[in-house]
């Protein structure tokens, strides 16, 4: 069975999960070509066209090997996480060579070469109870980010945020692990968790650094963030949690719980410019939902469970999106992926016949107990801008005034990406947009103007996105006029668009005159 996939840059995919087949398709050159007899994890490499395995490997040992996790670098290495109960488990380079659990099962974690013919490391991850990898996320750099769950009282940590497992050994407690390039060492390592049960099922990296994760959580004291969207459990047992955490394991930067009045399960998560998006299964008929495109739980008042996907601001503090997605029956969202407009691609299980669909390639339930399903849902970037227009005074020729702001607002359910602010003419700016901006956040556009001569002066600002009508210009105008001591002045106003997207002009002209 399958259970995580990853893409190159090529479109190659990469696929990760367990077998009981002796005869599973490996490939001749491969690291391991023949079944151990109980249960094997096993990692292939599919061509971008999918007409052929570039590899396929077994991993695993004498016992039982399960892979649930994977991601993949810019070289092509793959990093894969799971669960391992086999002691002879292969290790190359590791940092725990050895199966702490004695009957039980640790985690693991396992680089695997560009052709699939050697493992650069692999290494046990676990303590003296049941420790399992649950999902794994690599950045440019080769470091590996794993979380999963643990039993264990002293499963290896380095650094933490947290060092004492809250629910061990009863319960388990999510952890969150750092390992460096090829292995080298465990960066850091950190338990994430209350008093009860938690367990981390997704896990990804943005590129500053910053650590997002989520799972489930029934502990009461599962550590929240002041200001996050919800910092108390509530009825109804399991909730989502969602965590941002800081690049060296100093802070949480945000921690909440997702909850409704039933049991939450938050399996898997991904982030564009600050935007989270999670999904997962609600027992909840009162799931937090907003600009939702499914406002109700069609399974039996929710007793049977249903997907939903939800998109937090770039503080934790409140949804930007949230929804149901599911029919009559048993549904789930299992994995999630964005493009690059943050459209969401999702991925599950679907027991309902009545599964939403559209522009179906299979419109009907195929039957027996479940279907997968692929769904996409078009989020929608915008901008708005403050003030509508900018007018400068009196400035002496060859001088620079003082800035003037732009507020820009992107207020869609998507984050705004920016791929240009420019301005023309006499007028220059700065900002702190950078790439772009999470959705419900701001950012502020300074501009000067330096009149080069008394006359009138025309020029414009443009910002190029990715949202509705992009680009979009915006006229601005000043005038001159000689001072009293024979000296010129120049006068400047500035117009912004208001509606979003793309360009917005800054001080400069247009065909439209306010003034």
């Amino acid at each position: 069975m399958g259970k995580a996939i990853a893409v190159d840059a090529s479109g190659s995919a990469y696929i990760a999960g367990q077998t009981f087949s002796s005869d599973f398709p490996t490939t001749a050159g491969a690291f391991k070509t023949t079944y151990s007899g109980a249960g094997d994890a096993f990692v292939a490499k599919v061509s971008p066209g999918g007409t052929s395995l570039q590899y396929s490997t077994y991993l695993g040992g004498s016992g039982t090997d399960n892979a649930e996790g994977i991601a993949v670098d810019i070289n092509g290495n793959a990093y894969v996480t799971g669960q391992t109960y086999s002691t002879d488990f292969p290790t190359v380079a590791a940092i725990q060579a050895v199966n702490g659990g004695n009957q039980d099962s640790d985690a693991f974690v396992t680089e695997i070469n560009s052709s699939g013919s050697a493992l650069v490391y692999s290494t046990y991850l676990g303590g003296s109870s049941v420790d399992w990898g649950e999902a794994i996320a690599v950045d440019p750099a080769g470091i590996a980010y794993v979380t999963g769950a643990t039993r264990s009282t002293d499963f290896p940590l380095a650094n933490p945020l947290q060092a004492t497992c809250g629910g061990c050994p009863g319960s388990a407690d999510a952890f969150v692990a750092e390992i460096s390039p090829i292995g080298a060492a465990l960066l850091r390592a950190t338990y994430l968790g209350g008093n009860d049960t938690d367990h981390g099922s997704g896990i990804a990296v943005d590129a500053t650094g910053d650590i997002y994760v989520t799972g489930f959580t029934y502990s009461a004291d599962f550590p929240t963030s002041p200001g996050a969207y919800q910092t108390s459990l509530g009825p109804g047992g399991a909730s989502v949690f969602v965590t941002k955490i800081a690049p060296d394991f100093s802070t949480l930067m945000y921690s909440t719980y997702l909850h409704g009045n039933g049991l939450d399960f938050g399996k898997t998560i991904a982030v564009d410019t600050g935007n989270v998006f999670v999904g997962g299964q609600t027992y909840s008929t009162s799931f937090p939902l907003a600009n939702a495109i499914q406002s109700t739980c069609n399974s039996s008042s929710c007793y049977l469970g249903t997907g939903f996907i939800s998109e937090f601001n770039a503080g934790g503090s409140g949804l930007v999106f949230s929804t149901y997605l599911g029919g009559s029956y048993v549904d789930q969202v299992s994995g999630i992926a964005l493009d690059s407009s943050a459209n969401a691609y999702l991925t599950g299980e679907a027991g309902s016949s009545n599964f939403p669909t559209a522009n179906a390639v299979q419109a009907t339930f195929g039957g027996s107990y479940a279907d997968a399903f692929a769904t996409q849902i078009a989020l929608t970037p915008a901008v708005s801008l403050s003030p509508t227009s900018l007018s400068f005074g009196n400035q002496q020729v060859g001088t620079t005034s003082g800035s003037q702001t732009i507020v820009l607002t992107s207020s869609g359910t998507a984050p705004v990406h920016i791929a240009s602010i420019a301005t023309s003419g006499d007028f220059a700016q700065t900002n702190n947009c950078g790439n772009g901006v999470a959705a419900g956040s701001t950012c502020t556009i300074y501009v000067t103007f330096t009149p080069s001569s008394s006359a009138t002066r025309t020029g414009t600002a443009v910002i190029t996105d990715n949202a509705s009508g992009s680009p979009q210009q915006r006229a601005h105008y000043h005038h001159s006029a000689d001072r009293p001591d024979g000296h010129p002045w120049s006068n400047g106003d500035v117009q912004r668009g208001s509606d979003g997207r793309a360009p917005v002009e800054l001080p400069m002209a247009k065909e439209q005159h306010e003034h």
